[in-house]
């Protein structure tokens, strides 16, 4: 090639570099100042990380995941309530994945008797920002390592705080495009179908159930006391149907004595009976006690598992050994600390 030609040649090349980098400045700065992201701060105030021996692993062997290491972090809001954020490594079908549990309010209102979050009251809903703060400084701590799936299950209700949830969902597929998003609610049925119409791409919902006898559900959610449990099942349906591709739970946290008996189980299967194509059930191990009852083993939750067979129940069913229990990091321990 001639010299000249060669030349014209880096040059054509150079200057399709610079515009297709003013581009992509120009496509973040425009998406940046249509979404009103600011830059915020959060301060780290204790670090905690656990990684497990591969005896600690043993009991996970036939779940759907096994955890790896786990990393908490108490992290102050500029207003200075401190909420707490949580990661996960684990291998899911035999593939490494990095699992994000965030806080999407400083505090919560829903007093749940088995969950610690909501023990020192409610402040204020986190914005979408937050949420994003929180992902962003857990991925640095782990290294900066993939974030493969966000979960809203820290402190506070996400279908409470509808808008800054929704904003932060549209952010993060914008951010880690193919990320899977998950989110809990205690079961406030025009939220859930208000979360149907309004998302714009798969969603993972978990309905906090933990008893199928209004009774029993009353005593340990204030929320069961507005909202019978055949409303919230109906708009969980609602939510599974809405998009093929939503995965949606019914969560049953399971106490000795309390809401794993025979009647408990009978009412369940009835419960659940013709949404086998729409519901999974998920059979949890809780964290904390409650009253006089004490959290389900292992072998409790195989045990109801069974009972829940015998009796009918065609829904598939998964059973969640929650990661983070030497961090207080698993499900209903995160702690809100006003300021």
């Amino acid at each position: 090639m001639p010299k000249s030609k060669n030349l014209f040649y880096y040059i054509t090349l150079f200057y399709h570099k610079i515009v297709n980098s003013l581009t992509l400045l120009y496509t973040a700065l425009k998406y940046r100042k249509s979404t009103n992201i600011r830059r915020i701060e959060m301060k780290l105030i204790d670090k905690q990380v656990h990684i497990y021996s591969p005896e600690e692993k043993k009991i996970w062997a036939n779940e759907a995941f096994v955890p790896q290491v786990d990393i908490r972090l108490s992290l102050q809001l500029e207003d200075g309530n401190i909420i707490s954020g949580a990661l996960f490594n684990m291998k899911r079908k035999g593939q490494e994945e990095n699992h994000y549990c965030i806080s999407t309010q400083a505090g919560c209102k829903f007093g749940c008797k088995f969950c610690a979050s909501g023990k020192n009251g409610w402040n204020r809903n986190l914005t979408a920002e937050e949420m994003a703060k929180q992902v962003e400084l857990l991925s640095e701590v782990g290294g900066h390592c993939s974030v493969d799936h966000i979960s809203l299950m820290g402190i506070g209700e996400p279908l409470d705080n509808m808008e800054d949830s929704l904003a932060f969902i549209e952010l993060a597929d914008k951010t880690y495009p193919g990320c899977e998003i998950a989110l809990a609610n205690s079961g406030i049925p025009n939220k859930i179908t208000a979360l149907a119409n309004q998302v714009n791409r798969p969603i993972i919902f978990w309905l906090s159930l933990h008893s199928a006898i209004e009774a029993k559900r009353q005593q340990i959610m204030p929320i069961a006391n507005k909202y019978k449990i055949a409303e919230i099942i109906e708009a969980s349906r609602y939510l599974a149907n809405k998009n093929s591709q939503n995965h949606v739970s019914v969560n049953y946290m399971l106490f000795k004595g309390f809401n794993d008996t025979l009647e408990d189980a009978v009412a369940l299967v009835e419960l659940l009976r013709g949404t086998e194509k729409e519901l999974t059930l998920k059979l949890t191990m809780p964290n904390n006690s409650w009253n006089i009852y004490e959290p389900a083993e292992y072998q409790d939750i195989v045990s109801f598992q069974r009972t829940l067979r015998v009796e009918g129940l065609k829904n598939p069913i998964s059973r969640l050994l929650t990661a983070g229990k030497k961090l207080g990091a698993g499900c209903g321990e995160f702690v809100f600390v006003p300021n």
